[in-house]
């Protein structure tokens, strides 16, 4: 038993380290070996030293076959470090097949859950996928979106080209108030606009953001100054610099 504890608490310490994953891997199985049977929370360890190295098929058999295996039943924790291996595989479609089985194990999806499977649509330029995932968000009453999701919906929608969406969901996020844009918000939503070739919604979007007292950053000038680009609209670059030499 001090065994296990002290294993796992070894991979807690290091799971976020590279290479950590193989020297866990030997671990469990030198566990087995002795015929001491690891525990759910040492397997769960394990899971999040894989997801953090994008290894996300080892990920998937310590949860399909190694647990069943040993008689353990998954845990909401098991499914997220498996999600967040496949996010980091970029392996959108097998992220949301993840998602789909909380339902078949009895679990309820966590905010860091939707977070992750988020954040594999952005990365796989799954806009529509991303909004569905967003929506479902919004039907658990006990779950309130944070930043992590909104930020992850209006990049997906920045990569999809979808300008129009991303200044909705932009503007009803700044109505109801309840959340803290920050810069990488209105960012998305300046790139959305560039994408678009929307260089006056590019810069309402920027002058929304100084009002809202927070210091653009590079990528919101750059995608600004590339909205204006593609335009061919050379006054407001100028405009933007002499902005930038006032702050």
């Amino acid at each position: 038993m001090y065994q296990l504890r002290r294993i796992t608490a070894q991979l807690r310490e290091q799971r976020w380290k590279p290479g950590t994953w193989p020297a866990a891997s030997w671990a469990v199985a030198e566990l087995l070996q002795q015929r001491l049977q690891p525990d759910l929370i040492l397997l769960n360890a394990l899971t999040s030293a894989l997801g953090a190295q994008s290894q996300a098929v080892m990920a998937k058999a310590v949860l399909f076959y190694e647990l069943p295996r040993l008689a353990l039943r998954p845990d909401v924790i098991s499914f997220n470090a498996t999600i967040t291996a496949c996010e980091n595989a970029h392996q959108w479609e097998q992220a949301i097949q993840l998602f789909a089985n909380f339902g078949r194990h009895g679990l309820q999806p966590s905010l860091i859950t939707f977070g992750s499977v988020l954040r594999a649509c952005d990365q796989g330029r799954q806009w529509q996928q991303a909004v569905h995932l967003f929506a479902q968000l919004g039907l658990h009453a006990r779950l309130e979106p944070n930043m992590v999701a909104c930020n992850s919906l209006l990049s997906a929608l920045e990569k999809g080209q979808q300008w129009r969406l991303a200044l909705r969901f932009l503007s009803s996020l700044r109505h109801q108030g309840s959340l803290e844009l920050d810069t990488i918000t209105y960012s998305a939503a300046i790139s959305a606009c560039a994408r678009g070739q929307q260089w006056q919604q590019a810069h309402l979007v920027l002058a929304e953001m100084w009002l809202d007292g927070l210091q653009p950053g590079v990528v919101a000038y750059n995608a600004a100054v590339t909205a204006c680009d593609k335009r061919q609209q050379w006054v407001a670059p100028i405009e933007l610099l002499e902005k930038t030499a006032e702050q």
